[in-house]
């Protein structure tokens, strides 16, 4: 039975559960992957043989997605949530592709890096253009905005209550753009969950985006939010992800992309985690079946040649 390797963080980034439950479906093939199990060097020369990789971590070093990269391109094995289309897309441009798709989206504002690039001189690259305009950005955004990383990191932004904080909050910012973002203007917010054709809604507190308990919501709140993810994962190319949207009975307002929501299945309760652990299993079978269906091809005509001898 070919192994599919698990690409995570720590041992409490990838739920255990997930891994037992997608074992018991397929007798024990699933396995945790480390970082130097992904170099494409290590890889020709140790035979190492993982035909589909299941990434949920490796945007948050770019060395390591890179190295992934190149394994996904260079090799046989099939990459779940391409780190290709991560290393394209950010939160930026994935508003930007929502706004363009004809949702509502936060307004927002960009910030340079406060440091540049290691290893370029000051003038080597520059992000934007000094000065930033404090008050310009905070009158822009309105009240009470979020300044955070463009970047998929899974941490969340810093609340920006007034000027001062805004500078506070920019200076403990490290070597990436950074945005500062408006709230959500519709005052109920959604997380729409996919893992390959499994589609799960939860509705969501708007202040601190803790799931509230499972509840059946009707279809005129599902149907749009379901179309409105559909819609953009299209353009993101992502297999693995959940969508947060805002609904106001009327209008869908975009608010964030989180890559691997996997990482809070366990607060899914076990009806929901069921269904996305049995999304997950399809999705791994399908990523295996063209790998599998040329050798089989390859087989039948060497024996029937042989029949033919």
């Amino acid at each position: 039975m070919a192994e599919i390797g698990i690409l995570h963080g720590t041992l409490e980034s990838f739920p255990q559960a997930v891994l037992e439950a997608l074992n018991s479906h397929r007798r024990g093939c699933c396995r945790y992957l480390t970082i130097d199990a992904l170099n494409l060097e290590d890889y020709q020369n140790s035979g190492w043989s993982t035909p589909v990789v299941l990434d949920l971590f490796s945007r948050r070093l770019p060395f390591l997605n890179e190295s992934l990269y190149l394994v996904w391109q260079f090799t046989a094995t099939k990459v779940l949530n391409e780190p290709r289309t991560l290393r394209l897309h950010n939160r930026a441009t994935v508003r930007k592709l929502a706004n363009l798709a004809g949702y509502k989206t936060p307004r927002s504002y960009l910030f340079p890096a406060r440091e540049t690039f290691p290893k370029l001189s000051d003038d080597g690259f520059v992000n934007l253009r000094y000065p930033v305009s404090w008050e310009k950005a905070l009158e822009h955004c309105g009240p009470y905005p979020v300044l955070q990383s463009l970047a998929f990191s899974g941490e969340q932004g810093g609340l920006i209550t007034d000027l001062g904080a805004l500078w506070r909050r920019y200076n403990e910012t490290g070597s990436g753009l950074q945005e500062l973002v408006s709230p959500p203007e519709s005052e109920r917010i959604y997380r729409v969950y996919f893992v390959g054709e499994v589609v799960l809604v939860r509705e969501m507190d708007p202040l601190t985006r803790q799931l509230y308990p499972r509840t059946e919501l009707p279809d005129s709140v599902t149907k749009p939010l379901v179309a409105a993810a559909r819609k953009l994962r299209k353009e993101v190319h992502l297999d693995i992800s959940s969508f947060d949207f805002g609904w106001d009975g009327d209008e869908v307002e975009y608010i964030d992309l989180n890559p691997d929501p996997t990482l809070e299945w366990w607060n899914l309760g076990e009806h929901d985690f069921s269904r996305l652990v049995d999304g997950a299993v399809t999705l791994l079978k399908n990523y295996l079946t063209p790998a599998t269906k040329p050798a089989r091809k390859r087989t039948n005509k060497k024996s029937a040649s042989n029949k033919k001898g």
